[in-house]
């Protein structure tokens, strides 16, 4: 008989709007002697309790990824499972610093709650591991982007909210009396056009050829996306996984998108040495500042052209909150399996 992972719940959030293609999750898990099933509970998030949970063997879902009421729970206990996913959210805000336990003392691939805040603050992310490795976007403050727009008529900067995704509420500002629209939430960084060709990539496979074709030109804003997961083992090892895929902007309506981002496959071989350097780089660093014991982060490499002319790889985002899983990703999603088994003690 197959053991379990388990994905926790509070009673608030039964579905899972993270992880993408999760019945092909789902075959990765049993390929390696996992069931991915699912726990809700009505426990409040203490520490130091074993909450009481109803589990979902087979869960049904809507297409838009909600729980269908179909779906059959039956009591259980989180001790049955070897792997736990714990997205009880609130978890995260009663561990003390440093503990890779989820608030009720189960190990979870799903990332430490000081992994998640460093990734909820993109300030502290370019300061504290972007910069340092030289990848992150310059930030201004506000008299700085004054006087860059004062100085260079005809260039912009770029204003993003601080604990934004997927580019909502990013754009560029080009105009000094623009900026007195800031929010204060906002962070103003300089403007790097990635929309450059990237010449080193290869298709995934040959049917990956006229996707990546269209894709792939100048014109489009785009980065290859690092899956990378770190494992802590027993023995003490840090097992490391990478995974690339492109990801591209396409033009909606002046703004970006939810479904203006297409995400295409590519050969890993043809990713450079450098961008698995740098994505190993990011992981070592946030591990080391949140003595984290594992990781599944997506670090955003770019071509990147200042508004100067000059050129250089840069971090667009290193996303250490849980970045959607890509389900036609089949090698992260085999790596994010992997990393549950390694977990697990298998």
């Amino acid at each position: 008989m197959s053991e379990i992972a388990l994905i926790l719940y509070g009673r608030k959030a039964p579905h899972d709007q993270i992880i993408e293609g999760r019945d092909r999750l789902a075959a990765d898990f049993r390929a390696r002697g996992l069931d991915l099933a699912i726990a809700i509970t009505d426990d409040p998030p203490l520490a130091n309790i074993q909450p009481n949970v109803s589990v979902a063997g087979k869960p049904l879902y809507h297409s838009g990824g909600d729980l269908a009421a179909a779906t059959h729970f039956r009591p259980g206990s989180l001790a049955e499972a070897s792997v736990v996913y714990d997205r009880w959210s609130e978890n995260y805000n009663r561990v003390g610093p440093g503990n890779q336990a989820t608030g009720i003392g189960i190990e979870s691939p799903v990332n430490h709650y000081s992994v998640q805040n460093l990734g909820r603050d993109k300030r502290a992310m370019g300061e504290l591991v972007l910069g340092p490795l030289g990848i992150g976007i310059p930030t201004y403050s506000s008299d700085e982007a004054h006087q860059f727009l004062s100085q260079h008529p005809g260039k912009k900067v770029f204003a993003k909210p601080n604990n934004g995704s997927l580019g909502e509420g990013a754009r560029p500002i080009d105009d000094v009396a623009a900026l007195s629209g800031i929010d204060e939430g906002d962070i103003l960084q300089e403007f790097c056009d990635t929309t450059g060709r990237l010449p080193f990539l290869r298709p995934y496979t040959a049917a990956d050829r006229e996707a990546l074709a269209t894709v792939n030109r100048d014109g489009l804003e785009k980065e290859t996306r690092m899956y990378t997961f770190f494992s802590s083992c027993a023995d003490g090892r840090v097992h490391k996984d990478f995974w690339p895929i492109l990801r591209t902007r396409l033009p909606h309506g002046g703004k970006i998108a939810r479904d203006s981002i297409m995400r295409t496959r590519i050969d890993p071989e043809s990713v450079p040495a450098q961008y698995y350097s740098l994505a190993e780089a990011c992981g070592d660093k946030i591990m080391q500042l949140t003595g984290a014991r594992h990781l599944y982060i997506a670090t955003d490499l770019g071509q990147g052209v200042t508004q100067l002319g000059q050129e250089k790889v840069i971090a667009v985002e290193t996303n250490s909150r849980f970045p959607g899983l890509w389900e036609h990703a089949s090698g992260a999603r085999e790596m994010f399996a992997d990393q549950a088994v390694i977990i697990a003690g298998g």
